[in-house]
């Protein structure tokens, strides 16, 4: 059963049960009201009636009808109209003894009489009837008009239910309807209508928010793997044609054995780095197994410059402040790490790297030919390899992960030409996630 049945059924049921009750008491203050009214009536007739007879007069009035008078013994002796009433203990007691009023409910002849018994003052007693059939069906009319204004009201309480249920869901039957084609097709880049600000409409926006998101990821591993797909293929052919010149020719000579050897060695280390960081941007985890916390970025460097120094035999010179930043060190680390190789690939042999740190801002310089202005835009893509660099070894992939490691940071990566030559490529993290720590 579909929500909106649900919802037009529950409000049919509520307003059912509502007219219902209302109803129901409605009908019992009605028949309590006009029974009383019939005993009121028998009162009246009781009352005058003993006022004649209690004068001696001895008779019943011919309009007094349908009354009969019982004497001590219990006995009728007078009667006006039809209708004979049958006479019970309590009644023969009240003609004997006297006593008060007694009115009660009696069927003669298959129709039902309301009697009331009076007691008199010579004795014996007076009784008065009135048919029930007129209050009885006056009362099953009103039953009837109750029963059907309920399943009336019931009624249309469904019908504005099953409108205004129509209403509500609507937002939720066109969530659903593209949650199964976004299920059915696969299909992401599909719009959802996300007006209004109810929760279903903040549902919706959730919704969206999650298709975009899921879209963008998509793209960015199809992306991935069509660049990885096209970067991979060079050294993989270079390989396979350094192993068919060994396979077709053993017995070549040391020399050039070894320049096969030495090729083959350095694409299947590029192949393997490649790999390795293709798999670290694939998979978002370059700070795994590390928890967020207040990291002692201006150390980080230092240590950082320290490793890069003793690895390419570069000097490294460091001019740094005391800062703090709540953040990762493994993610760091690679990101600064990354920075320094970048420098170290294309500086000169014998020239320096400088690293500054600076209100947050981490920045490494080269003293190599500087990056092309046009390339300027791009150095922080996957892959993305100037021309300058593409002789450089390397996956294209260093800058990629300082960018992503610095954008989970709410950082900004930055690359730039310094007028003194060489490049200067860096990022900086916000202010709020950084302390700048006093001397």
């Amino acid at each position: 059963m579909s929500l909106r049945w649900k919802l037009a059924l529950s409000m049919g049921f509520l307003l059912l049960t509502m007219v219902a009750l209302v109803s129901v008491s409605a009908y019992l203050t009605t028949d309590s009201r006009i029974r009383q009214e019939v005993d009121s009536s028998l009162d009246e007739r009781a009352n005058s009636l003993r006022i004649i007879l209690n004068r001696g007069d001895g008779s019943l009035p011919q309009a007094a009808g349908p009354a009969q008078v019982l004497d001590a013994s219990g006995v009728i002796v007078q009667s006006v109209g039809e209708v004979r009433f049958p006479v019970n203990r309590r009644e023969r007691y009240l003609a004997k003894e006297g006593g008060r009023l007694y009115t009660h409910t009696v069927e003669v002849d298959g129709a039902r009489y309301r009697v009331e018994t009076a007691a008199l003052q010579v004795g014996g007693v007076v009784q008065v009837g009135r048919e029930l059939q007129p209050t009885e069906t006056t009362l099953a009319s009103l039953r009837r008009r109750y029963a059907a204004i309920s399943g009336l009201v019931a009624l249309l309480g469904a019908i504005l239910g099953w409108l205004l249920a129509g209403w509500l869901t609507r937002p939720v039957v066109r969530l659903t309807q593209a949650a199964e084609h976004v299920a059915s097709t696969g299909e992401l880049d599909m719009s959802v209508d996300t007006e209004g600000s109810d929760e279903t409409s903040r549902l919706a926006q959730a919704f969206s928010s999650m298709l975009g998101a899921l879209h963008e990821s998509r793209m960015r591993q199809r992306m991935l793997v069509q660049d990885a797909g096209h970067e991979l293929r060079t050294p993989v052919t270079s390989i396979r044609t350094n192993v068919d010149v060994l396979r077709r020719h053993p017995n070549l000579d040391g020399e050039d054995r070894s320049k096969v050897l030495d090729d083959l060695h350095s694409e299947v280390t590029q192949v393997s780095t490649m790999v390795e960081e293709l798999v670290l941007l694939a998979s978002g985890d370059l700070e795994e197994d590390d928890s967020p916390g207040m990291v002692r970025l201006d150390d980080l460097i230092k240590v950082a410059a320290d490793r890069t120094s003793r690895r390419f035999t570069r000097q490294v010179s460091v001019d740094v402040e005391p800062t703090s930043i709540n953040g990762s060190v493994r993610g760091l680390d690679r990101a600064v790490s990354n920075l320094l190789n970048n420098a170290c690939k294309f500086s000169p042999p014998g020239s320096p790297i400088e690293v500054t740190l600076r209100g947050g801002r981490v920045a490494v310089r080269d003293h190599g030919p500087g990056i092309e202005t046009g390339d300027l835009p791009h150095v922080f893509h996957r892959f993305y390899r100037a021309t300058a660099a593409r002789t450089q070894p390397g996956s294209g992939l260093g800058l990629a992960i300082v960018d992503q490691v610095v954008r989970s940071h709410g950082g900004t990566a930055f690359a730039e030409n310094h007028p003194g030559g060489g490049a200067i490529v860096g990022f900086s993290l916000p202010a709020d996630r950084t302390v700048v720590d006093e001397l």
